[in-house]
């Protein structure tokens, strides 16, 4: 129970109550965030939040008396002196903090005044959000009709509406599939992949086109131990602890990155060549809808796929003209490198995919995007396509001058973009639903502020986050279920525009969290907590596993006028 920790961690009263007379002295912010936490999880989870909030800036205030007196010494667990002057900021503002019995006091805060000085985080050994999950149970809820999801066939009805038990007796420490995706994958302790969902194109690379509607271990891979997975409309790319990259699937768009020719593709694993002088080991993957990237362990990203609008960061789409009246892409058929300007030594440590654009991250927090700009997925405060990456200088050090600004992970849906902050803000910029106000640029996700993030992840339309001890789902509609709020035939939510808690896992909630096109899965990791929510969720066991696709098969490769060598390909233009 991370909240239980944090009392004892900073000495705090077990019976601490805000009452009335203690908002009265509340910031605007100490408003702000219990009015979220109130909402989010009701006067418990808000007295838990303002609890902790007020031992880190009553530790920040020692810290700085004792600074200022000479001892030098963080009272901050962890920290060091340029850490606790730092903290120290929030007090300097002569805000109201509760002594041991409950009560506030402006005094203390006073006597606290020293002078802040600017100084520049340590360069982050980032690791993204999920990159070391704690094995344990996976759950699942959403579709289980995958070949019609999306199409006029769907059935609305037929999903999991709550959270089910997937592949039960087997740990699982990875679990991933991608905003455009109808299927998913999963990684477990031992390193072995499995797959299920939508086939239509070898995706799920079991050998055959037939969906799945279980886990089922992917094909070809037993000698490699999987490090990280991300799943594109039709294709799979993973890379393995050894830093290399496998991916099958469709290979129409060059997205399999194997080079040659856009062809149909492979239904098992096929090694994707790395790319630099000296082949560096990959480290983490992603997928738009029909491209890819990846990034390795010299801080280098590349990308390769459809270039339509920029998403490649080579600084172009891809266009050309046919024939009159007819525009065609030279796709990217193997790894290239994506162009940073003016970046310096810094490395880049994790990227992430949307349909159509791409977020970036470097070792110091610095946020890079580009690609289609349609309602402000970007964050630039425009609608521009970029050809190249672009910094959201907010989230830059030099710029805000804040490390709490300074970001830790990013995400991205469909249309939409996410990125956390040291200072455990999570922020959202883009569009989740076809109508209503687009964010044009980083705006606070201010429900959310004060939980502890531990991973966090964006669908077509739907977020899972996975924070405390607890699970937190929030989407538009329509929806198949992955928000898991119940069945709506009982009265529950088929949707909701805040986050809101997933009450099945109250008081256990997950390691790492991943969201498809509706579908959303959870690790629980094993604690007595989680024993008793698990005993109480039903397990997932479809009475065919193998679902045998009757769709046509697709034209061939010859049969489709596509040309190319080694670095490119063409296809007919498509609509945004």
């Amino acid at each position: 129970m991370a909240l239980a920790a944090e009392r004892a961690k900073y000495g705090l009263p077990v019976e601490f109550k805000v009452t009335r007379e203690m908002k009265k002295t509340f910031t605007a912010q100490e408003k702000g965030m219990f009015k979220a936490a109130y909402e989010t999880g009701g006067t418990k989870r808000a007295n838990e939040v303002m609890r902790v909030y007020f031992a880190k800036k009553r530790a920040a205030i020692k810290a700085a008396k004792e600074a200022e007196e000479g001892g030098g010494a963080s009272g901050v667990p962890g920290g060091s002196d340029a850490s606790a002057s730092g903290s120290a900021a929030g007090a300097q503002t002569g805000d109201p903090v509760p002594d041991d019995s409950g009560k506030t006091t402006r005094s203390i805060a006073a006597a606290a005044v020293v002078t802040k000085e600017v100084v520049k985080p340590k360069i982050l050994t980032v690791i993204p959000l999920g990159e070391t999950s704690e094995s344990g149970q996976l759950l699942y809820a959403g579709t289980t009709d995958w070949d019609n999801l999306g199409k006029k066939t769907a059935e609305s009805g037929s999903g999991l509406w709550s959270f089910h038990k997937m592949l039960v007796g087997v740990k699982i420490r990875l679990v991933a599939s991608g905003c455009g995706s109808v299927h998913s994958v999963c990684v477990d302790e031992a390193g072995a992949l499995y797959a299920w969902g939508r086939n239509d194109a070898g995706q799920l690379g079991v050998g055959d086109m037939n969906s799945r509607a279980a886990p089922v271990k992917v094909k070809g891979l037993d000698d490699h131990k999987i490090r990280h997975a991300s799943c594109g409309k039709k294709n799979t790319l993973i890379c393995t602890e050894a830093g290399l990259m496998f991916s099958w699937g469709t290979h129409k768009n060059g997205q399999l990155g194997h080079g040659g020719k856009a062809s149909d593709g492979y239904m098992t694993p096929v090694q994707v060549p790395n790319w630099g002088a000296d082949a560096s080991p990959v480290t983490r993957v992603a997928c738009g809808a029909e491209f890819c990237m990846a990034v390795n362990e010299e801080g280098s990203i590349a990308a390769w796929g459809h270039p339509q609008y920029g998403q490649l960061g080579n600084n172009a789409n891809g266009e050309y003209i046919e024939k009159a009246g007819s525009i065609s892409y030279h796709f990217e058929l193997s790894p290239k490198p994506v162009r940073f300007v003016n970046l310096g030594k810094a490395k880049m440590v994790d990227v992430a995919c949307g349909n159509n654009h791409s977020v970036a991250m470097s070792e110091d927090g610095t946020v890079f995007t580009w690609g289609f700009g349609g309602y402000g997925r970007l964050g630039h405060n425009n609608q521009k396509d970029l050809m190249s990456p672009q910094e959201l200088v907010m989230f830059n050090f030099n710029h805000s001058k804040n490390d709490r600004l300074v970001a830790n992970s990013i995400a991205a849906g469909a249309t939409c973009s996410y990125v956390r902050t040291n200072g455990g803000q999570m922020y959202f910029f883009g569009r989740t639903k076809s109508t209503g106000e687009a964010v044009m640029y980083p705006k606070p996700v201010v429900t959310i502020n004060g939980w502890n993030v531990k991973s966090f992840s964006c669908g077509n339309n739907s977020t899972i986050v996975a924070a405390d001890s607890s699970v937190i789902t929030w989407g538009p509609s329509p929806s198949y279920g992955e928000l898991a709020y119940g069945d709506p035939a009982t009265g529950a939510p088929k949707s909701c525009s805040q986050p809101k808690l997933v009450e099945d896992l109250q008081e256990c909630g997950g390691s790492m969290v991943a969201a498809g096109w509706g579908m959303s899965m959870v690790i629980v990791p094993p604690s007595d907590a989680a024993k008793l929510v698990l005993a109480k969720l039903p397990e997932y066991k479809p009475t065919e596993v193998v679902l045998i696709n009757t769709s046509p098969p697709a034209p061939t490769a010859a049969a489709k006028k596509r040309g190319g060598g080694a670095t490119g390909g063409s296809g007919k233009k498509a609509k945004k």
